[in-house]
């Protein structure tokens, strides 16, 4: 045999080898048919195990065993396990999520996909799956979220004794969106009690009438729905629903509703409610329990709740924000003019009060309540703070007018990361004196567990051995502290911007979650013009998680943070 068939003879035969030594969970990773579901904007979907066990078996012959999930864009939304709307868990790509629920690990049943805030399109989600021999193969989980529809009403507010008028081009609008035609005309089938108030046609003349629920009122001709006027009852508060059926141009029908909110005027007008009352120490976040404002509602009207409109509080006590998550998690500051719901979204029991540092005593908030039947009520929270303990069980300084730092600093302290400062060790906290770069980041380390790595060496001016050596030679390291000219001006006090950036920095490198903020967002504080461009992206994220919330709608973003307000920042951000 010729040196080129011998050649061409041992190629062939690795080839062959090879080939016949692939494993067989190569050969298995084909795709499985994609797995289909839909959903409504702001609704989470749950995920079926029997369905990815079917394309299992279809695919392999065998049962599934797990799945790991390559994640979604998380401008589209997210995945979480056992997803209840608080305290849930997000599935990360490393998961092994499995098909037979009596495994001690995540239950593929209790996977959720939820849409990020207003997202509706189509996402694919591609997931790797395994059966019970081991073999692996691919598919994907098409979630079609439907676009946020409206119920479809038309909604007009109004006070006590006031009227409102009807606008055709309200209706024909509706109608344009629910039949892609104009409006022909609309006939009222069901007029509000005359204890809420009494529709008119032609109000605003010397013979206005009542209005007929067998007329047809038209949108470009007479009688017209622009002469319909409703007015509402002097003695009544709350909501009124006058539904009503027409025609398009072309003959199609429509129906709906028109909602009025009779707003009273002015709470004291309306039916009081029994007080709400929560209590927590300084620094705790309280979140609603929906059943307290059923219950009261119940009290008061004997039906249940709808929904409530909250009345804000001021901002130098705190915030309220809704689907509040501590550390990052997507969510938004309360509206006035929302609605917030007992059984349908946005709920009640996701809306959270986060209170500034240092708030303290009972705090007041107004709301007004709304039940099934549409009558309204107004009513009150009170939260009321007080510290676990006025002063410190550890440092004899941390009292008085700091004693809403005895939380924060307490509890640092027994988790390990924070100690005292100065002669005095432990028995002394030092909490209003200005707090250095180093100690800030020796606490930002121990808070957060950031990876030891000192390989490299640290900044000229630490020196080695110090107490605050490897936190910052690892943050070096990790890319949090970066210095200037090789310094880190270590025993410099700390602005409020820098810390807050190395505060991102460090949630980052540690893998903890949070929503990036707005930039835009910060023009809400009269100082903005002094944050630095380098410090905005961090401000703006650690407002919207909440760690921080400024004072007198300043950020202050040039001044010192004493000890105390380091441990109350440090504590929201590992808390």
């Amino acid at each position: 045999m010729n040196k080129k068939l011998q050649r061409f003879a041992a190629v062939f035969m690795a080839v062959m080898v090879t080939v016949l030594f692939i494993p067989v969970s190569v050969y298995a990773a084909d795709e499985a048919d994609t797995i289909s579901y839909e959903t409504d904007a702001d609704e989470a979907v749950t995920f079926k195990g029997k369905d990815f066990n079917n394309v299992c078996d279809d695919l392999m012959d065998e049962e599934l065993d797990y799945v790991e999930f390559t994640l979604p864009s998380t401008s589209k939304g997210k995945l979480y396990y056992d997803y209840d709307g608080s305290d849930e868990e997000e599935v990360s790509k490393s998961d092994e999520c499995y098909y037979d629920p009596g495994r001690n690990d995540w239950d593929l049943s209790d996977i959720s996909f939820v849409p990020k805030n207003s997202y509706s399109g189509t996402v694919t989600i591609s997931y790797t799956g395994y059966d019970v021999d081991g073999n692996s193969f691919t598919g994907k989980v098409k979630i079609t979220v439907d676009e946020d529809e409206s119920s479809g009403d038309l909604e007009y507010d109004v006070d006590s004794g006031e009227d409102v008028d009807f606008g055709e081009e309200d209706f024909n609008d509706y109608c344009q969106d629910e039949n892609d035609e104009d409006l022909d005309y609309v006939i009222f089938t069901s007029l509000p009690s005359s204890s809420k108030g009494t529709l008119y046609y032609k109000y605003d003349t010397k013979n206005e009438t009542e209005i007929d629920d067998d007329e047809k009122y038209y949108y470009d001709s007479t009688p017209s729905i622009d002469d319909l006027t409703f007015l509402a009852d002097d003695d009544y508060s709350g909501e009124v629903t006058i539904k009503f059926e027409g025609k398009d141009v072309e003959g199609d029908t429509i129906k709906g509703s028109v909602i009025i909110t009779v707003g009273g005027g002015s709470s004291s007008n309306l039916k009081s409610a029994k007080d709400i009352t929560y209590s927590a120490n300084v620094g705790t976040n309280i979140n609603f329990d929906d059943d307290d404002f059923n219950d009261v509602c119940d009290a008061l009207t004997d039906n249940d709740i709808d929904y409530v409109k909250f009345t804000l509080p001021s901002t130098s006590n705190g915030i309220l924000y809704y689907g509040y998550t501590t550390g990052g998690s997507s969510s938004t500051k309360v509206s006035t003019s929302t609605k917030y719901y007992y059984d349908e979204k946005p709920y009640i029991r996701n809306v959270t009060f986060v209170p500034n540092e240092g708030t303290a005593g009972m705090i007041t908030l107004q709301y007004t309540g709304y039940d099934t039947d549409g009558d309204a009520f107004s009513g009150k929270i009170k939260l009321t703070y007080k510290a676990a303990n006025t002063s410190s069980l550890y440092f004899s300084d941390v009292n008085g007018g700091y004693s809403w730092a005895v939380l924060y600093v307490d509890t640092l302290y027994s988790t390990g990361v924070l100690t005292g400062s100065g002669s005095g060790g432990t028995t002394a906290y030092n909490p209003g004196v200005n707090i250095t770069r180093g100690d800030y980041l020796l606490y930002l380390y121990k808070a957060l567990n950031l990876p030891n790595n000192t390989s490299a060496g640290s900044f000229s001016d630490v020196p080695t051995g110090s107490t605050y050596y490897d936190a910052i030679a690892s943050a070096k390291a990790l890319g949090i502290a970066k210095g200037s000219n090789n310094v880190f001006g270590v025993n410099a006090q700390i602005t409020r911007e820098d810390a807050m950036v190395l505060a991102l920095r460090a949630m980052s490198v540690s893998g903890m979650g949070y929503v990036q903020g707005d930039v835009n967002s910060l023009s809400t504080f009269t100082d903005n013009g002094k944050i630095s461009d380098y410090a905005k992206e961090a401000i703006a994220t650690l407002v919207k998680s909440g760690v921080i919330t400024g004072s007198n709608n300043q950020i202050s973003p040039k001044s010192s943070i004493s000890r105390a307000e380091a441990a109350a920042m440090i504590y929201r951000i590992k808390f």
